[in-house]
């Protein structure tokens, strides 16, 4: 048994679910204009790679402080359902099944917080998911914080090390599929890279090291 690790934004999805979420946030008037540019410009810095995706996470996670684990989750729910459900790739949904049919494991592994990551795990009906858990605190409300590190970079690699220790895998065993730069470590990780429509950084980087490359774009 091997198993197969999928990123989220840009891979199973053929969009961004920060830049949807920004996009619903605007239209239902809870975003100011400052608010709204100061995101975007981030998320531009972010793309072009002069900011570390790290710092936006903890400044996302910081936002929700005090606020309702139970409201947040209806809000992220009614979220998917209107803005990210249809935008599943048709050559990634075959490329989940063919590794079913092999018999692999196959795996959600995404910087996107839990609440995403179960809708996802659970209308592909896959076997895990593993992202970043938001810490909540006893009278349920978001700390601000997460619950260990951020699963982004290095840390995506350690959580799924030790999601396939408990199977008895090694990550050279395994594939990964991704679509960024930012998910090299992962990538270098594990024996089967498979960039996705890759951004220009990564298709370098992957042609360098003749990574499968695959066009998920085309129907």
């Amino acid at each position: 048994m091997a198993i197969a690790f999928f990123d989220f934004d840009r891979t199973l999805i053929a969009a961004n679910t920060a830049n949807l979420w920004l996009k619903s946030l605007w239209r239902q008037g809870q975003l100011t204009p400052l608010q709204a540019l100061g995101t975007l410009g981030w998320l531009v810095c972010y793309n072009l790679g002069f900011v570390p995706m790290e710092s936006g996470l903890m400044r996302a996670l910081s936002y929700l402080k005090g606020m309702s684990e139970e409201e947040f989750r209806a809000q992220v729910l009614l979220f998917y359902n209107a803005h990210v459900s249809s935008f599943y790739r048709k050559k990634a949904l075959q490329a989940i099944e063919q590794h079913r049919l092999a018999g692999d494991k196959v795996v959600l592994l995404t910087s996107s917080i839990h609440h995403l990551s179960d809708l996802v795990v659970d209308q592909l009906k896959l076997d895990y998911g593993i992202s970043t858990i938001l810490d909540i605190d006893p009278e349920g409300k978001y700390t601000g914080k997460s619950v260990g590190p951020i699963c982004f970079g290095r840390g995506k690699v350690n959580a799924a090390t030790n999601y396939a220790a408990k199977f008895g895998v090694n990550l050279a065993e395994c594939t990964f599929y991704s679509d960024s730069m930012s998910d090299l470590p992962m990538l270098e990780a594990v024996g089967h890279p498979v960039a996705v429509s890759p951004d220009p950084r990564l298709k370098r980087r992957a042609e360098l090291n003749k990574w499968q490359i695959v066009d998920w774009d085309c129907v």
